[in-house]
């Protein structure tokens, strides 16, 4: 350390500092060199450095905004999906059940016009209608036992398919259930 002595002049005010020998010899002080360079080596790495981690912090956050991205369109892929299978779902039934309730319609206007209990089985003068023979067997059958008052099952019966005032055709044959 420095040792401090003050001037033997009379103003107590001014002070002189011993320096070492070395210090003295060389004639700066390595310190502001020191200083200077260090200064100078940071003002020329600052902005690879400054590039560098903005460049690694922005690679970051746009991964994670692409991460945070596919999951949205994976959560909302997956919402459409499922509301797409239930409208599908939803149609097929409403499909099935209209078509369901087509065919009662179509079964429910089908109308035993006569019956005939002559030959060897009996025959049924039907109108049909837009429904077939065999859609429309338990209706024809159920109304040919009201028409003739006994049971049919496991009867055959011969169907004639009635067409107004025009002959009618034959409908083929049906077995009562």
């Amino acid at each position: 350390m420095d040792r401090v002595e003050p001037r033997q002049d009379p103003d107590w005010r001014s002070f002189t500092f011993r320096r070492p020998m070395a210090a003295r010899e060389t004639g700066g002080d390595p310190r502001f060199a020191i200083g200077v360079s260090v200064f100078i080596a940071v003002a020329l790495v600052f902005p690879w450095y400054s590039y560098w981690v903005i460049n690694y912090l922005m690679t970051r956050e746009v991964a994670a905004f692409a991460q945070q991205m596919q999951v949205e369109t994976d959560m909302a892929s997956a919402e459409s999906s499922a509301q797409v299978a239930r409208s599908q779902a939803a149609a097929a039934a409403s499909a099935q059940n209209s078509a369901a309730r087509l065919q009662r319609r179509r079964i429910s206007a089908v109308r035993v016009m006569g019956v005939s209990t002559g030959g060897m089985s009996p025959m049924v003068l039907v109108n049909l209608g837009t429904s077939s023979a065999m859609e429309a067997d338990e209706e024809i059958c159920r109304q040919a036992e009201r028409w003739l008052h006994r049971d049919l099952s496991g009867i055959v019966i011969r169907v004639q398919r009635s067409r107004g005032n025009a002959p009618s055709i034959d409908g083929g044959e049906l077995v009562c259930p």
